[in-house]
């Protein structure tokens, strides 16, 4: 009765796993529909918006790779390029220009490939959308 009791205790903990690793349809994350401009008179705007709430994402996601690490990094600076598809995909990550250490290099691009990134605005003939930003760490 008790090997009994232990093996319905594992197969209930099975399939209460196996059921909390597969999300139903309806809460399935969707991709949000934005929709593209005709003209850079509201794209404007809406890329400025945009290119704050990128930036202020991502440089949570550095500062708290930097706090973690701040006894190994030497302060510098790290100018990135990147561009950001219609989906939200990374594409075409590169450092621009630095004056920081390889540590401090590989944190912020490790930093910026785990960042979840939303669809930019587009206008109707773009497919992706160009920035620079510059991460610096300055002494305590």
């Amino acid at each position: 009765m008790r090997a009994f009791a232990v093996w319905a205790g594992f197969a209930v903990a099975t399939l209460l796993n196996a059921e909390a690793q597969t999300p139903p349809p309806l809460l399935a994350r969707a991709l949000p529909t934005i929709p593209k401009f005709t003209s850079g008179e509201g794209w404007v705007p809406a890329i400025e918006k945009y290119n704050k709430e990128l930036y202020d994402r991502l440089y949570a996601e550095w500062l708290a790779r930097v706090k973690t690490h701040r006894a190994e990094l030497k302060v510098g600076s790290v100018r990135v390029g990147l561009a950001v598809t219609e989906t939200g995909k990374i594409r075409d990550l590169r450092i621009l220009s630095t004056g920081a250490s390889r540590r401090l290099e590989r944190l912020t691009l490790d930093a910026i490939n785990h960042t979840e990134i939303a669809p930019p605005p587009l206008l109707t003939t773009q497919n992706e959308v160009h920035f620079e930003f510059t991460f610096r760490l300055t002494p305590h």
